[in-house]
Formats: structure tokens, C-alpha cells, sequence
């Protein structure tokens, strides 16, 4: 049943996920990596990675359904919007979620910032890659205004 769930997108308990033969789970990050920021809009969870092992540690923890966003073209936080339960996020949480993560990037001195943004199953992680960096299958870019009082 913890493999059907996370097939669907929901979130398994780190102990159900533990008991699956020759899977990998969270519990090989350190606790530390496991700490990110979290932000509640609209009643989504939204996460951002603080370091490069955080966002690592972040797509790991994230179920392959919810959205990942991250500054195009500049270094800086993967952000992932926690689905849940619900069947859409809103546009208002999505636009969010999108200035987190201009924000928490080398772009935030920038008045307008593109972020790409797709479902976490389309996330990857190359085989021996650096810590923070990810492969992005299918992907869409939106575009947010950062105010003043955002950078």
C-alpha cells in the first residue's frame, strides 16, 4: 500500500517506506539536511532548500505530485509545493511559491525573475552530480515581479 500511495502522489511515513525491499529513503540524509524553511499559503505547505544538501534532501522528501519551482538560470533554493490532498493548487499559491523562489536565489537583485516549475517526478538528480543540482525532464516557466520590498 506505500508503494500504490506514493504512485498517487501522497505522502508515506518514513517507517512504511523503510520496510520496501532495496529502496533508498530519507533516513540515508543527515537530520540536519532535513530542516528547511517552511512556509504555509492557502493552506499548502510550501518548503525551500537553505543549502545545496537541503535542496538534495528536499526533492527526496518531496512525494513525485507536488510542485517543484526554481530560479531559471541562477543558482539558488528548490522550492516544492506540498500537494497533499488536493487535486489543484491554486494560482495564487503557485505565484508564491514562485517569488520564494526568486527570492532565495542569485536572481532576487532582478526586478522580473523566470521560474521553472513541474511536477517533482520530472526532477532528477544525475548519478554523481554535485549536491543542488537537478535534471528537469518537462518543465514551464512563469515569470513574477519582484517588488522593492521583495529583494
Amino acid at each position: 500500500s506505500a508503494l500504490e500511495a506514493r504512485e498517487r502522489g501522497e505522502a508515506v511515513h518514513e517507517e512504511a517506506l523503510q520496510l520496501i525491499p532495496g529502496r533508498r529513503t530519507q533516513s540515508t540524509a543527515p537530520e540536519e539536511a532535513r530542516r528547511f524553511r517552511r512556509f504555509e499559503v492557502g493552506g499548502f505547505a510550501l518548503w525551500v532548500g537553505r543549502s545545496a544538501a537541503e535542496n538534495d534532501a528536499l526533492l527526496r522528501a518531496a512525494s513525485p505530485n507536488d510542485l517543484w519551482l526554481h530560479a531559471k538560470d541562477f543558482a539558488g533554493s528548490h522550492v516544492v509545493v506540498r500537494k497533499g490532498g488536493h487535486m489543484h493548487i491554486p494560482d495564487h499559491v503557485v505565484q508564491a511559491a514562485a517569488k520564494l523562489a526568486a527570492r532565495h536565489s542569485k536572481a532576487a537583485s532582478e526586478g522580473r525573475v523566470e521560474v521553472t516549475f513541474t511536477q517533482v517526478k520530472h526532477v532528477r538528480k544525475p548519478r554523481g552530480a554535485p549536491p543542488g543540482l537537478a535534471s528537469v525532464r518537462v518543465s514551464d516557466t512563469l515569470t513574477v515581479d519582484l517588488e522593492e520590498g521583495d529583494r
